[in-house]
């Protein structure tokens, strides 16, 4: 029960790195593996089933996760934030605990009562037997998706990092298996699909328990301590919030165009979730980091140096998806979901937009203020929706990425200010809008040629150098000297 960066002094760009690079390659890959599941599939599910089917596909694992998030209760958020402030292992033995017994306790309670409403709306919405049968399953998979995420926090911070790839990788892997065995052996259907994700959820949750078994002790109550639990609920409104925007924005689309347009938007998601992977590998490395180092007199040398680096990198990352978008979704997808490909860009910016809100927003975590960062999730949400439902039925399914990007917005503005206030930290604030502005212009005109010539691809080429230049410059001069040093030193070793 290590604290990996405990005592850790931040001098210089070289510790910086250090510390931080190889949770960065371990874990964030490890978190790729295991979001990635929705893009590993996608080509095989895009391909098996009709463009109408898949958008049901992927509304319906949507509502998965958004379930397992709203039974987590941001208790996983919890155990990062209060796991270092436990004196002994003791007492961080009875917080795991405590939190894993109320999550399952309320899923026992509050999963019944759900199953009932879902026999009302089923009969007064007059839904096929398939979809009653459906939702069956994914409120099946809820308590067993709380336990591996739970699982997963767990381990992560306690650097326990066997396990942790095994649980992670293993249900990624087991995942793309059932896909294949769905799509290219057996004749199924949507249920028979979430039927086999039954399955590996229950395999891997279970697998997931036997690892943390040495954290879990005897309960000693049903509820965690008032401060846990306030901190945690907010979190875990937060989570349901970026989710239910997701979900929000499918069923705008279902009932402003149809659902032939859902599958064409869940194509282009999907799509970008590139993007949001390379974000996930970010800050899945630097929250344990700011979490463990954030009381470090200089440890804000530490989070400006990376807030440049993410920014520069993710800009980069979107022009280069800019540029090539079609070509990967119809690489992914096929023909059939070209038409989704005006929506690559957009949806990538809102990302952008949101992940460099989330990095400025620290002082919010770091005050103990999470429910004033869910007022700010609350009033972007609803920015960002009003927007989707006004601009849908003028420029239609355009639109709803457009608010994306004004919700987001909001929500990076409401971020930098009000977490200055609560927590004061000396940000370089210049490189964010200077990335943001950049990305969006050239990005746009990336997305209007083709890089099917010399020439246009020596364009791209070009842009992509002015970025990193302009990036270069925006680093000050002894992170530059230290970040050229650790990489000398790394290659000449």
């Amino acid at each position: 029960m290590r604290d990996k960066y405990k005592g850790v002094k931040i001098v210089s760009v070289k510790a910086i790195v250090k510390f931080v690079a190889r949770d960065v390659v371990i874990y964030g890959v490890a978190n790729i593996l295991s979001r990635s599941v929705a893009l590993l599939t996608f080509p095989l599910l895009t391909r098996y089933f009709s463009v109408e089917e898949y958008g049901l596909v992927d509304l319906f694992y949507l509502l998965t996760t958004l379930l397992i998030a709203f039974f987590t209760f941001g208790q996983d958020s919890a155990i990062f934030r209060y796991y270092h402030e436990e004196k002994d292992n003791e007492g961080r033995c009875h917080l795991i605990t405590q939190s894993l017994t109320m999550q399952l306790g309320i899923s026992a309670v509050v999963i019944p009562l759900f199953w009932i409403l879902k026999e009302i709306i089923i009969e007064r919405l007059g839904y096929t037997s398939e979809i009653s049968h459906l939702l069956d399953v994914i409120l099946l998979m809820i308590p067993f998706g709380v336990i591996y995420t739970n699982a997963q926090a767990v381990l992560r911070i306690n650097f326990n990092l066997s396990q942790f790839l095994v649980i992670s990788i293993g249900l990624t892997v087991m995942m793309l298996l059932v896909v294949v065995l769905v799509t290219m052996v057996l004749d199924a259907d949507i249920l028979l699909l979430f039927q086999l994700y039954l399955f590996s959820w229950v395999i891997f949750a279970l697998l997931g328990l036997w690892f943390i078994r040495k954290w879990l002790v005897r309960p000693s109550g049903f509820l965690v301590p008032k401060r846990i639990f306030l901190y945690g609920v907010p979190m875990a409104l937060i989570v349901l919030i970026g989710s239910g925007q997701s979900f929000f924005e499918r069923i705008i689309v279902i009932e402003a165009i149809g659902t032939e347009v859902l599958g064409l938007y869940a194509a282009a998601v999907k799509v970008t979730m590139l993007i949001a992977l390379l974000d996930g590998i970010f800050q899945s490395a630097f929250g344990p980091f700011l979490m463990s180092t954030y009381k470090n007199q200089d440890s804000i040398k530490a989070y400006n140096f990376l807030l440049k680096v993410f920014t520069i990198g993710l800009s980069i990352a979107i022009l280069i998806l800019a540029a090539f978008g079609s070509s990967i979704l119809v690489f992914l997808a096929g023909e059939r979901y070209l038409d989704g490909a005006v929506l690559v860009f957009p949806l990538a910016i809102a990302i952008f937009i949101k992940s460099t809100g989330v990095f400025l927003g620290a002082g919010t975590i770091l005050a103990h203020k999470t429910y004033i960062r869910l007022i700010i999730y609350v009033i972007s949400l609803a920015a960002g929706l009003f927007t989707m439902i006004f601009l849908v039925g003028v420029i239609g399914v355009v639109g709803v990425p457009i608010g994306a990007i004004v919700g987001n917005s909001v929500m990076l503005i409401l971020e930098s200010i009000i977490g200055q206030r609560l927590w004061p930290m000396a940000w370089e604030y210049r490189i964010v809008p200077v990335m943001i502005l950049i990305t969006i212009i050239l990005g746009y005109w990336l997305t209007l040629i083709e890089i099917n010539s010399l020439t246009n691809f020596g364009i791209l080429i070009t842009i992509l150098v002015f970025v990193a230049v302009i990036g270069w410059f925006m680093i000050n001069p002894e992170e530059r000297t230290s970040f050229v040093r650790f990489i000398k030193d790394r290659l000449y070793r």
